[in-house]
C-alpha cells in the first residue's frame, strides 16, 4: 500500500483514456492506496463503467478488498453506481462461463 498514483487518480476521474496510457507505460494496475483501494474500486464507486471495462481488461483484480473488506463490485453497490456495477457483473459472469 502506498500513496496515490496516476493510475489511482485515472480511475477516480473516469480516464479510460490515460489508464490504458499508463497500463501501456508500465504502471501496475492492481496498485493500491494508503486505505487499499485500488483504481477498479474508485472507478467503480465513481460510477465510470467504460474505466472499469479499460482496468477489468488491463488484468485489474475485481477480487480485491481494501481495509473496510469493500471490493469494487461492493463499492459500486454501496454507492448507487449501476453502470460500473452492470460491468463487473458482466465480467464476473464472462469468466464464469468459460
Amino acid at each position: 500500500m502506498d500513496m496515490i498514483t496516476p493510475i489511482l487518480l485515472a480511475g477516480a476521474g473516469g480516464h479510460n483514456e490515460i489508464v490504458r496510457l499508463l497500463v501501456e507505460n508500465g504502471a501496475v494496475v492492481n496498485h493500491m492506496d494508503i486505505v487499499g483501494n485500488t483504481a477498479l474500486m474508485y472507478a467503480a464507486a465513481g460510477n465510470h463503467p467504460h474505466t472499469c471495462n479499460e482496468l477489468l481488461n488491463s488484468g485489474a483484480s475485481f477480487t480485491e478488498t481494501n481495509e473496510d473488506g469493500e471490493s469494487a463490485y461492493s463499492l459500486a453497490v454501496k454507492n448507487n453506481a449501476n453502470l460500473a456495477q452492470a460491468v463487473l457483473e458482466n465480467h464476473i459472469t464472462a469468466l464464469l462461463m468459460t
